[in-house]
């Protein structure tokens, strides 16, 4: 009976106890309720949550190529807080605890989020076109420092590129001609005077030969600033691949950096048109030397009343080279700067008087609370807060631009949140009678000892106190944080026992005990993607952190997660998202996620999150709470597919209508995949017709207050006949339409009485036919016209359609054979010439005939079917032209003319005519004389070329042609103008000529 009252009395003084530590915790605010409604609380063991900033109800709207519409909303639980940017990471899948960045896009937007506020934004990526194969998505936050500030997976993307370019993997770095290798993003720290050399391994993926050139961009501390920087070289090269699938290393020396400061620097490779062909490389560095950056800088509101001072809390690290493990640390200890802003409303209106606080950058990193006394009402601040050093540098600058909210509504009062803590006190009290009241009960009663039921009590009663300790549960995502002391704390000696259990000691083999690293030792982001969720819904758990060690011995972080439903303790053993080691380096780990499932009862669920920093012996974890909501969406769908199955090539109605619900989503896979996407309404319908063999099969996903509903799906299938016919065989008739089952194409026989009505898909091959000409191939008279007969009286003609032949010639075809018969020897069809016309000269005449010397006759003629006639003397040539016409001549003695004239078909006639020519001058008068005066003989006229000869013209020349004699024809040849002039009275004939030679003409745009 002792022993009981013992065990009633040991009871009743822990009760006791926890009455009064619970009400002092209600009075005075617990440590880890204090945590949880102040994100920036650093309690006393080194552990803190930092950030509630998270993503919800993040998706991916649509996808069309590699064009990506993806909605979210970024929501802040916690204090007011600034410099935030959100972006998109796309990863592959290496293994399961191994994937490796491909590509980001951070936008340029600067969002400061009020405590309380949430914005949605719809954003558009663009994955690189020659990406093929399946992609993790990721919706990443952070701030301007690159701390983690909200993840969601957004899911697998599949992209259908050309898979033509250059993979760049397995990347290191090192300095000048050192052999110890740096990872990319641990920030390898150098001097402005070292090279920092880089080696890759590349593959080429392209079909064809290539040539690359290096293309860099740096920004200041981070990518997420958007802030680029000039590089002090560029450091161009080039790389040509010849083969696909060939390998290689290629290694760089990154370009030089001017001032100190952390840098992330990109690397791409373009081909010769500029264009970039490589995956993206992003280096982390750090020129060493003086400078501070702000980690995170934040005000205790986002709106002020004239007379009010806000608190203002910044953390800040000096030197980016001072950092555990640092290769090259800067020693600047003492360098004296300023904090400035100009804080307004967000009209541009001056709050307060530009601020100034001068600190010193003392240590490797440190927090300054300042305070601004607000001159005015300063609604939705707005301000730059810059560190300057003495010369008025600015070393870096932070961002607050908060948005107008509406009002909220008025907090309770003093003597409101004591009647509150007077209920909970009165409750609490009542538990804790009645609790006692059952152990006295139940220890009488049994009248034995039990201690398997003490310590069941016991565990009861002070879980029971750890309830009443946390009142507030968040939803999103959380950023967690270890951090260490210096090892100042450890005394003379370095325990091992744990009696220095925040203290990092080493011994001389260089391994730590009881230590987390002196600063952040491990920061990890964990964030759930939605704050309500449908019965039995996936809900995704992310994380993203980096753990550090200095250390030769293993340091670990562990992202944690567990259910819990009082929202101080778990339900069950917390189980691990994801576990990074390091081991003497600055470890990262990137983008994880698991899968849990929501609970299938509605209601408010509670999840415990946290990081654990294990360095043996020593253990710690930072943990915060993230709450949702499991809402019972009776939303739902209806579809289907009319007709249900259709011929390849027919079309088919989609119908689909929605109940209860507000939203839908769908997709489809099969013959026309649709990525996942919005509806244009919520019930509708469309025709669809498609060209390939299979089942489309659409789903449709409808929500309802973002909840999603029971899904719907419809199907079609699209039959055909599968294979094909082959050359020379017949399909039955009909066979490929109205199909009620895909079959593959068979042969029945030969000929179409083979056919059978019971089966479609169907096919003959008539017997092999040699090819023969037909009664076409023969010879037809001139007046003929078209072919008498089939061109092929076996196969069929090729070419098809040839041409009656013309009059005297012929035409030929062949007729092939089918069904693996011979072909026939050539077809001709000959056309005897037509009859040809005969040609006759109806008249040749020389008016007059006879001429005295000196003077002209001209010659005529007319002819009947000529196409051309020539008139010519001695065998010369003096004229050509029409079937009937004339020339005028001036012969010097009596000459002969030919008229030859002929036709197209070879018919041809001659005739000729003379000009007599009176050599004898006129009869002079007579004389007395009885004896006649004798005539005298004409003096002969030698020909002579007038003015134009050796001259040039552009046209056949007309005037000056001949001073003496008589004209020729002008003919033309060898760029050339050439005639005679013929001498009279048995004169020499003389040839002229003139060249032809046009103006040069000078032309202006």
């Amino acid at each position: 009976m002792k022993s009981h009252l013992k065990t009633i009395v040991f009871f009743s003084l822990s009760l006791c106890f926890i009455f009064l530590a619970t009400a002092n915790v209600e009075a005075e605010e617990n440590p880890l309720e204090k945590a949880l409604k102040d994100p920036n609380f650093k309690n006393p063991n080194g552990v803190s949550v930092v950030s509630r900033v998270g993503f919800n109800n993040a998706h991916i709207l649509k996808q069309e190529g590699t064009k990506i519409e993806i909605f979210f909303e970024m929501e802040n639980p916690g204090e007011p807080e600034g410099g935030l940017v959100y972006g998109v990471e796309l990863s592959k899948k290496l293994s399961d605890d191994q994937s490796r960045l491909e590509d980001s896009q951070y936008y340029p937007e600067k969002v400061s989020l009020s405590s309380g506020e949430t914005i949605s934004r719809k954003i558009e990526y663009t994955a690189p076109e020659f990406y093929a194969g399946t992609y993790q998505l990721w919706l990443v936050g952070k701030n301007s420092a690159g701390m983690p500030r909200g993840i969601t997976f957004l899911g697998d993307v599949t992209l259908s590129g050309s898979n033509q370019f250059v993979e760049v993997e397995n990347c290191y770095l090192q300095i000048n001609q050192e052999e110890k290798r740096y990872t990319l993003q641990e920030g390898v720290s150098f001097k402005p005077e070292e090279l920092v050399n880089l080696t890759c391994e590349a593959t080429n993926y392209f079909t064809h030969p290539i040539t690359l050139t290096t293309d860099y961009q740096a920004f200041r501390r981070s990518v997420l600033t958007g802030e680029t920087v000039d590089l002090l070289s560029s450091n161009s090269q080039e790389f040509s691949f010849h083969n696909q699938n060939e390998k290689k290393t290629i290694r760089l020396t990154l370009p030089q950096l001017s001032k100190p400061q952390a840098y992330d620097l990109l690397l791409v490779f373009k081909d010769k048109d500029n264009k970039i062909v490589s995956n993206k490389i992003q280096i982390h560095l750090v020129l060493s030397g003086s400078s501070a950056t702000i980690i995170s800088l934040k005000l205790d509101k986002d709106s002020y009343q004239k007379g009010e001072t806000a608190q203002g809390k910044m953390d800040w690290t000096g030197p980016a080279d001072n950092f555990p493990n640092s290769r090259q640390v800067t020693k600047d200890q003492e360098q004296k700067v300023t904090l400035e802003a100009q804080l307004t409303d967000w009209q541009g209106q001056a709050c307060a008087k530009l601020f100034h606080y001068p600190f010193s950058l003392n240590k490797d990193y440190g927090q300054e609370k300042f305070s601004i006394p607000m001159e005015k009402d300063c609604q939705a601040v707005q301000g730059i807060f810059q560190i300057k050093n003495a010369q008025g540098e600015v070393l870096d600058e932070w961002q607050l631009n908060f948005k107008p909210q509406a009002p909220k509504q008025a907090s309770k009062s003093e003597t409101e949140k004591k009647k509150d803590l007077d209920w909970k006190n009165i409750i609490l009290l009542g538990t804790i009678l009645l609790s006692l009241l059952l152990v006295i009960v139940v220890f009488i009663w049994k009248k034995r000892k039990n201690s398997q039921l003490e310590k069941t009590l016991m565990l009861f009663l002070l879980l029971g106190g750890l309830f009443w300790g946390i009142n507030q549960a968040q939803a999103g995502s959380v950023t967690l944080q270890v951090k260490g002391k210096d090892s100042s704390c450890c005394g003379n000696g370095c325990p091992v026992d744990g009696s220095a259990p925040y203290c990092y000691c080493k011994d001389d083999r260089n391994n730590c005990f009881n230590s987390a690293v002196y600063g952040v030792s491990a920061q990890a982001e964990i964030g759930i993607d939605k704050s309500s969720y449908a019965p039995g819904e996936t809900i995704k758990l992310s994380t993203t952190g980096y753990v550090i060690s200095h250390c030769n011995n293993t340091t670990y972080a562990d992202s944690l997660y567990c259910w819990s439903s009082n929202g101080t303790t778990c339900s069950s053993t917390m189980s691990t998202i994801y576990t990074e080691s390091a081991k003497n380096e600055n470890k990262p780990f990137y983008n994880k996620f698991i899968n849990i499932t929501a609970p299938t009862s509605a209601g408010n669920y509670r999840l415990i999150v946290g990081l654990k920093y294990r360095h043996y012996p020593f253990e710690k974890t930072a943990a915060a709470l993230l709450e949702f909501t499991v809402i019972d969406n009776n939303s739902s769908c209806s579809a289907y597919f009319s007709p249900g199955g259709v011929t390849l090539g027919s079309s088919s109605t989609l119908y689909w209508s929605t109940n209860n619900a507000d939203t839908l989503y769908y997709s489809c896979s099969g013959p026309f995949p649709v990525s996942y996407r919005q509806a244009s309404a919520l019930s509708g319908n469309t025709s669809l017709t498609l060209s390939n063999i299979g089942t489309e099969s659409c789903t449709f996903y409808p929500y309802k207050n973002g909840i999603a509903g029971t899904t719907c799906s419809a199907d079609l299938n699209v039959y055909g006949c599968t294979g094909s016919v082959p050359s020379g065989s017949i399909a039955c008739s009909g066979d490929d339409s109205n199909l009620s089952q895909t079959l593959s194409w068979q042969y029945v026989g030969n000929s179409s009485s083979s056919c059978t009505s019971s089966r479609k898909c169907e096919y003959y091959t008539p017997a092999s036919i040699n090819g023969a000409c037909g009664p076409a191939a023969t010879t037809y008279s001139s007046t003929d016209t078209t072919f008498s007969g089939a061109l092929c009286s076996a196969g069929t003609a090729s070419p098809a359609s040839p041409a009656f032949p013309a009059s005297g010639s012929s035409t030929t075809w062949t007729c092939l054979g089918q069904n693996g018969g011979s072909n026939s020897p050539t077809c001709t069809a000959t056309r005897a010439a037509s009859a040809c016309p005969t040609v006759t000269i109806n008249s040749l005449t020389a008016n007059p005939s006879t001429i005295n010397n000196g003077n002209t006759s001209t010659i005529s003629w007319t002819t009947t079917n000529a196409t051309s006639c020539s008139l010519s003397r001695s065998g010369t040539v003096i004229y050509t032209g029409n079937p009937s016409g004339s020339y005028t001549v001036m012969p010097s003695a009596t000459t002969a003319y030919t008229l030859s004239c002929n036709n197209s078909c070879g018919s041809s006639a001659t005739s000729n005519v003379t000009v007599t020519v009176n050599n004898s001058s006129p009869t002079p008068s007579p004389t007395p004389s009885p004896t006649p005066t004798p005539t005298s003989t004409p003096i002969s006229i030698p020909e002579e070329c007038g003015g134009a000869n050796g001259k040039a013209f552009c046209a056949k020349p007309s005037n000056g042609l001949c001073d003496q004699g008589s004209l020729t024809v002008v003919t033309f040849s060898n760029n050339r103008w050439n005639w005679k002039c013929e001498g009279l009275y048995g004169g020499d004939d003389a040839s002229c000529s003139a060249r032809k030679e046009c103006p040069w003409v000078e032309t202006t745009n």
